[in-house]
């Protein structure tokens, strides 16, 4: 194998190593291993290596670009598919909507007996992590009973 060219950007390296496999020509990236680890471990970069009675011909293509033409101007791309999603956006956003409203009528709910034992002469403690905690259990079981809902016969769906 004899080296052609060297690179200090793997991103160069595998774009000419492309191209000569495209061009059918047999090439070999040497130290490329070793360079992603970091350049310090490879100071003379990656080698483009092709066979010996390949090597002018190897040249020429890498020099020349022969056989890959610029796209036209008129150049379409092909439209990609569309992505389904695993989770239709309206589910999640139910979900959500659930949990908001069933977390703060949990707070709700809590605040009305708050009141009611102020107003009898109890005493009332209350803190935001408490606080917090009671949100999210109410959410969590807005959630579940939204999809409960939501799967039973008759129910939303």
């Amino acid at each position: 194998m004899q080296t052609i060219r060297t690179f200090s950007n793997m991103a160069q390296a595998g774009i000419a190593w492309s191209v000569l496999k495209a061009a059918g020509i047999d090439a070999a990236l040497a130290d490329e291993n070793a360079f992603t680890l970091g350049p310090q471990y490879v100071p003379w970069g990656v080698r483009l290596q092709v066979p010996e009675p390949d090597a002018d011909e190897a040249k020429r293509v890498l020099d020349l670009r022969e056989g890959f033409l610029p796209l036209t101007d008129d150049f379409v791309p092909p439209a990609e598919p569309a992505q389904e999603s695993e989770t239709p956006p309206q589910q999640a956003l139910d979900a959500f909507d659930a949990f908001l409203r069933f977390g703060i009528l949990a707070l709700c709910v809590f605040g009305a007996f708050m009141i009611a034992n102020l107003a009898t002469g109890r005493p009332v403690h209350a803190d935001p992590g408490g606080l917090f905690l009671l949100f999210v259990l109410g959410g969590v079981a807005g959630v579940f009973l939204r999809a409960k809902d939501a799967g039973a016969p008759g129910g939303e769906s």
